[in-house]
């Protein structure tokens, strides 16, 4: 099986809209050596068999994770590696797609690499999508679970419902955090910046009044250094806090600097001090050419971003990779 490695603009407004979609260095606003470093790294850690393990043994779910942070990269030998890991998803794709996260991260992975998104390896996420969804427009997954599968749902080509855009929101707590119950509320920030990406493609009001919350309570948590703070895994947090600023047209620099900073000599992204898969994956969009990512959110539409006039990688001009846009009235 053979899929071309070029990305389309969909492809990019997926990985943006993820995640979770790679980051820009200290020095240009654009670095494809970088991210395509982080992929050739992760695809090497696949298995003779294609498949992926972040640590926790649910292959079918981190190889497509892995998938979708490896459409953000442009080398072209990558692909063997790219072919290998998308049979496995195939093969395991009749069981993983009939549960619901399966479906929509499948959706967005098939987004990603330009392929046929209505029916994915024999998956019709919106079909699964829409007969998973409760009476309050939950999916009984949390913020983040419910989160992935609006991004999903889009990405299939489905509209998420005012049910669905307002169930989410309905999740946030009064700080404008999303997070998690134990013993009470948790404010999370992995959370709510994958549940703020997820409403930046709501029209309802909840669900736009709900977005700005959740910006101006990540916006508080963030770093002098540019990152968010994680005991265990700053970089995961970091790229799915940047991704959401991203998605809303306001990318952060020094969150992507600071992702950039944190890639080790071998290509990974740091877990602990370690290059680590999941690490990898998720900060790989946000370590794609930030150029190429707001192109692709405004192309698909539904995200506010000033006209893009043109982008410069060589640092011939201005000592480092640029690009311009265009000067737009604000509200």
């Amino acid at each position: 099986m053979s899929t071309s490695l070029r990305r389309t603009a969909a492809g990019f407004a997926a990985v943006a809209l993820l995640l979770f979609a790679g980051a820009l260095p200290a020095k240009a606003l654009s670095n494809t050596t970088a991210a395509n470093a982080a992929a050739t790294w992760l695809v090497a850690q696949r298995a003779s068999d294609g498949s992926v393990d972040f640590g926790y043994q649910q292959f079918a779910d981190n190889t497509t994770e892995a998938l979708i942070g490896i459409a953000a990269a442009t080398d072209p030998t990558l692909q063997s590696g790219i072919d290998a890991m998308l049979a496995y998803v195939k093969t395991a794709a009749p069981t993983y797609g009939s549960q619901v996260m399966g479906a929509a991260k499948l959706a967005v992975l098939a987004s990603a690499y330009g392929h046929d998104v209505s029916s994915y390896f024999g998956v019709n996420a919106v079909s699964v999508i829409n007969a998973a969804v409760t009476s309050n427009g939950t999916f009984g997954k949390g913020a983040f679970g419910d989160a992935w599968i609006l991004i999903g749902l889009q990405r299939a080509g489905g509209t998420p419902t005012s049910a669905m855009c307002d169930g989410l929101a309905g999740q946030q707590d009064a700080s404008g955090a999303f997070g998690y119950i134990a013993g009470g509320f948790n404010a999370d920030i992995d959370i709510t910046g994958l549940a703020a990406t997820a409403l930046s493609i709501c029209p309802t009001t909840a669900a736009k009044s709900a977005l700005a919350k959740a910006i101006t309570w990540l916006d508080g948590q963030q770093q002098s250094d540019g990152s968010w703070p994680n005991p265990y895994s700053p970089v995961n947090t970091t790229a799915l806090a940047a991704m959401s600023k991203i998605a809303v047209g306001s990318p952060s620099t020094t969150a992507l600097n600071w992702l950039v900073s944190q890639q080790a000599a071998d290509g990974g992204l740091s877990y602990g001090g370690s290059s680590d898969p999941y690490a990898t994956a998720q900060a790989l969009p946000s370590v794609a050419l930030q150029y190429r990512v707001m192109q692709a959110v405004a192309h698909a539409g539904g995200v506010p971003v000033a006209p893009l006039v043109g982008h410069e990688e060589s640092d011939a001009l201005l000592g480092g990779p640029f690009y311009v846009m265009d000067f737009v009235d604000g509200d």
